[in-house]
């Protein structure tokens, strides 16, 4: 009985397997299946879109294994996005177990069969050191060639490259050109840094107009910074931009989008009552924001509300609190308003010398009173 039991349970057993095989023959999909034919007769990218199939379980079961064996086959066969998703599971240990020096070789293939991610991929690499040694110079080539070759992210990496004369000698005139390549290729980094360069005028011609423009791309891509930039710009009225309806509508979307910046500069509409009914409430919930996003400025706001006691308790205390973070955040003026409060023994212990050292520190992140409170301090000896 119990023999016949086993027996019965084996051949329950092979039904079930040989049924889960058919069902996993049938679940590969006609077109998936023409893709792995023509890709064992020698089509690379054939091999590269049956094993996206695989990678993404649509039109075939989801099996990494898979997709690594039919990149590995498309690389074999020169096809440059074969290679690139290769080394991104080399990269990751799916599929096979991770290999960062497999991972770098595969996307220096990818790179030389024009592949322009993948240069842009192995540039971050040899940034951070990873599988190969640290270089800044080749990192700064690779992106270069990533933009040659039509990556906007790439060219904004190449920007930054040189902006910073990292890798590269150092030169505004280069960078704010691969930042316009960038901003064309619809890199909103890129567009970004194009508005910051042409309001510097660092590079290019200064120019409030095209900053504008170029921030405007940059914010339509979804990039932060730009949002905030030109909320700032709208609210304040530079280059004849004043407008707090836009000002409150890039605000509100760099806010969505994370930048800090932007929040604090939502809170400050909402603290003054422009284009927004006055609400000190929405002016600290946005201000909290910020700060959750690492914000400087909004821990500076944030205390400056406690200090004057403007929605809020009023407390030197807490005041102090804030700035003390926003200054350690590197943001100038929580130092300089922080050193006030030490001078004058307000939330905190009254001492000279350190509020000499807090309105140093402010003039060194550039907050302009500072260097003039600290000068104050220097000549008299106090």
């Amino acid at each position: 009985m119990q023999k016949g039991l086993e027996v019965a349970l084996t051949l329950a057993a092979l039904f079930a397997a040989s049924v889960s095989e058919a069902a996993g023959s049938a679940a590969v999909s006609s077109a998936v299946a023409a893709h792995e034919e023509n890709c064992a007769s020698g089509a690379g990218r054939e091999c590269f879109n049956a094993g996206s199939a695989y990678e993404a379980g649509v039109g075939a079961p989801r099996d990494l294994r898979r997709a690594f064996s039919l990149y590995k086959k498309g690389c074999a066969l020169k096809d440059g996005k074969s290679c690139h998703n290769l080394g991104i599971l080399y990269k990751a240990g799916a599929g096979e177990p991770q290999s960062k020096q497999l991972a770098a070789k595969t996307f220096e293939q990818a790179c030389g069969l024009n592949e322009a991610q993948s240069c842009l991929t192995l540039g971050s690499i040899y940034e951070k050191g990873e599988g190969v040694p640290k270089s800044e110079r080749k990192a700064a080539a690779l992106y270069v060639r990533g933009c040659g070759l039509g990556s906007g992210l790439a060219c904004g990496a190449a920007g930054v490259k040189y902006s910073l004369g990292r890798g590269v000698e150092k030169s505004a005139p280069r960078a704010a050109d691969f930042y316009s390549k960038g901003c064309a290729a619809r890199d909103g980094f890129s567009c970004g840094m194009l508005g910051n360069a042409y309001e510097s005028g660092n590079g290019l011609e200064a120019s409030l107009e095209r900053a504008a423009e170029a921030r405007e791309r940059g914010c339509a891509l979804d990039d932060p910074s730009s949002c905030g930039s030109l909320g700032v710009a709208y609210r304040d009225g530079r280059g004849r931009l004043q407008s707090y309806a836009k000002a409150l509508r890039f605000f509100q979307k760099g806010c969505r989008l994370r930048d800090g910046a932007s929040c604090e500069g939502l809170g400050s509409l909402y603290r003054d009552g422009h284009g927004v009914r006055q609400s000190y409430g929405n002016a600290i919930e946005s201000y909290k924001l910020g700060i959750t996003f690492g914000s400087g400025s909004s821990l500076r706001s944030l205390g400056s509300l406690y200090e004057e006691g403007k929605g809020v308790r009023q407390s030197y205390e807490t005041a102090a609190g804030y700035y003390g973070k926003g200054c350690e955040s590197g943001d100038g003026d929580s130092c300089l308003r922080l050193a006030s409060l030490v001078e004058k023994g307000r939330g905190t212990a009254k001492s000279r010398t350190r509020a000499k050292e807090l309105y140093g520190r402010a003039c060194d992140l550039h907050a302009e009173a500072g260097c003039a409170e600290y000068a104050k301090r220097n000549i008299s000896g106090k």
